[in-house]
């Protein structure tokens, strides 16, 4: 029964959610991450110091998609292209960036702090409840 709800498995917040774990764990605990655990011929492992900077780098991308939209609507391709750097999407980059910025989109719907229209833009409620949930798991 618990595995019914996919927003308790899936997205932003379960990733940050298990970071915390690893942030709990302290500097002597040491994890495999989830993606690019071999690079350039070493091992990436983190720890309880660089779980705790990850969830404040998703923190501060939160606060910056929220100030990028500011007082206007946008789209997805155009609030992506207002986050990274032109050079970053490049190709298929784009693609994946756009997968990111969704990812933050749903946390930042969840806390009620943006909504998406029924015509795919996205505007800002005016809150700014995401930064509990950050406190909360870097505390």
């Amino acid at each position: 029964e618990r595995y019914h709800r996919e927003s308790d498995w899936y997205g932003l917040l379960p990733y940050l959610q298990s970071l915390k774990i690893v942030s709990d764990m302290g500097e002597g605990t040491q994890a495999l991450p989830a993606h690019r655990f071999f690079n350039r011929s070493h091992f990436n492992f983190i720890n309880g110091l660089r779980a705790r900077d990850i969830i404040e780098h998703h923190g501060e991308r939160l606060g910056h998609i929220l100030d990028t939209i500011g007082e206007e609507t946008v789209g997805l391709e155009a609030l992506t292209r207002g986050i990274f750097e032109r050079r970053k999407l490049m190709g298929i980059n784009l693609r994946a960036a756009m997968a990111e910025i969704v990812a933050h989109i749903e946390l930042l719907e969840d806390t009620e702090d943006l909504e998406v229209t029924d015509r795919r833009e996205i505007r800002r409620t005016g809150r700014d409840n995401y930064k509990q949930v950050v406190n909360e798991l870097v505390s």
